[in-house]
């Protein structure tokens, strides 16, 4: 679920130094990242792709459910998105970017008042245009404003956002994609731990503490979905390893870092292959010499 959080610290009027500020923020910090996931309605679809977009208006539906035994009141608004190339969303001001679909995209209603166990829709239109050449895409985010405290002294309040992602994409567009390069790094703490395939008589499940950043470029007019594999071959071509590559997004123009952590080999020297496929006419693919000790 793409989702954004803030949180405030209610003062209780008393007079608090530096070091009840830093707990407080700390707590606030340490809420964020555990906030009960009951304090939300579910969504449905979080992603929306209007393909082949021409002229005539379109309208899709999205089912907004409250699980919950006290009713919901939820805003929605409007805004702009984008993704880094280690994958991580970006949540902008609307019409900040160049790829907003700006007044081509409208939702409606603009607040829902949900039952208990109850479900609402909420609609998003696009008007239709002729003359959009490129995918544009914004995001709608529906917040539920926290609810007045009725607890003496601090408290603290958090406001979670969905985000409902929306491509709009036109005609015509392609599929494109390559792999600019690859390069050998050492493994982040936060990188998936390898878990190879069977290749030949062996299974190969140790870490060598490396890895790959394998850089894939969109070239396209579409946002692709993008899985695949990366083989690692004895000079003989023979496959000693081979690791799956997740499913990754990448927007239209967008470079992807993805990084594949290298296993523990025996030692030699192998050639690295990784093949990408964007559901393109190709796959992308690329290669890289690597020494193992």
């Amino acid at each position: 679920m793409a989702e954004t959080r803030s949180c405030r610290v209610l003062p209780t009027g008393r007079k608090r130094g530096g070091r009840a500020s830093s707990i407080a923020l700390t707590l606030c910090v340490l809420g964020i990242l555990s906030s009960p996931a009951s304090a939300q309605v579910v969504v449905d679809p979080l992603t929306v792709t209007i393909s082949n977009a021409a002229a005539a208006r379109t309208v899709v539906k999205v089912t907004v459910r409250n699980p919950h035994a006290t009713s919901a009141q939820i805003v929605i608004s409007r805004g702009d998105w984008n993704r880094t190339e280690s994958g991580e969303n970006q949540f902008l001001p609307y019409g900040s970017t160049s790829a907003s679909c700006g007044a081509l995209l409208s939702v409606y209603p603009l607040s829902l008042r949900i039952d208990p166990n109850g479900a609402e829709n909420l609609y998003i239109a696009y008007e239709g245009s002729r003359s959009l050449t490129r995918e544009c895409w914004n995001a709608f985010f529906l917040e539920e404003p926290p609810r007045p405290s009725r607890s003496q002294g601090s408290t603290l309040q958090y406001v979670l956002r969905t985000a409902v992602k929306v491509h709009v994409v036109p005609p015509g567009a392609t599929r494109e994609g390559a792999i600019e390069g690859i390069s050998i790094v050492n493994s982040p703490s936060n990188v998936p731990k390898a878990s190879p395939r069977p290749a030949g008589r062996k299974i190969v499940v140790k870490s060598s503490g490396r890895s790959l950043s394998i850089s894939f470029r969109n070239l396209g007019g579409v946002h692709l979905a993008t899985r695949g594999n990366v083989q690692f071959r004895r000079l003989d071509n023979s496959v000693a390893a081979e690791i799956p590559v997740d499913e990754f997004p990448t927007l239209p123009g967008a470079r992807r870092n993805v990084l594949v952590e290298i296993p523990q080999l025996s030692a030699g020297r192998y050639v690295v292959l990784a093949m990408l496929d964007f559901g393109g006419a190709e796959i992308a693919a690329g290669e890289i010499e690597i020494a193992q000790r």
